[in-house]
């Protein structure tokens, strides 16, 4: 109970909600967990008619993950490389031209001893949520992970089992020891192995 006081009133209710807004109203209320896990994004938009340029900075606690169309077995560092320092289009008007063909990449520019990940595996089709679930990603225990000028470790994994983010269950899998994983759930706390393929895995912490 303690914890969901931090996090704010509307988390005391013994309902499901969603665990990266959890962490978030956690974050803004705990500025030792601040200070830990903030980095900074440089977000530049850049015209393909006039090529006008601009960058703006901004404060971030969470890296959202995209995931390709063309699902298949990846790394976590691919799916990073694939999120960031990347141009896409998007849809925006050039403010200097007031052309529409717009380019826009974002640069992880300065980052903290700790890094949480979340993946985007929740996507809207016909007004319906759904649940991305043949995502495969290999390699997450031992895998060293370069992020900005740092190199990262998971040292644990939140995992997502159910359809949505407000009728399914979470568990939390940290690292003990070394090689050695924790299974920690509403009712106890156990040994375990990491889920082979990182099966349900939502969110991630990694740390220097």
């Amino acid at each position: 109970m303690a914890i969901r006081q931090l996090a704010g009133h509307q988390y005391l209710e013994k309902i499901q909600q969603d665990v990266s807004e959890f962490i978030i109203h956690l974050i803004n209320n705990i500025d030792n967990i601040k200070s830990v896990i903030e980095h900074q994004l440089n977000i530049t938009l850049r015209c393909k008619v006039c090529n006008y340029t601009n960058t703006k900075i901004y404060t971030n606690y969470i890296l959202l993950l995209q995931l390709p169309d063309n699902l298949k077995k990846s790394t976590l560092q691919e799916l990073i490389q694939y999120s960031f320092s990347r141009w896409n289009n998007v849809e925006k008007i050039c403010t200097n031209c007031g052309a529409t063909s717009i380019l826009a990449k974002t640069d992880i520019s300065i980052t903290g001893s700790v890094i949480i990940l979340q993946l985007l595996l929740f996507k809207i089709s016909d007004t319906k949520i759904i649940k991305i679930t043949d995502l495969k990603i290999k390699g997450v225990p031992t895998e060293k992970i370069s992020i900005g000028a740092n190199i990262y470790k998971i040292i644990s994994g939140i995992f997502h089992e159910g359809k949505s983010t407000i009728d399914g269950h979470y568990t939390n899998i940290v690292r003990a020891k070394g090689t050695e994983w924790q299974l920690i759930n509403d009712s106890k706390v156990q040994k375990c192995s990491w889920p082979r393929n990182a099966k349900n895995a939502y969110i991630y912490a990694e740390k220097i």
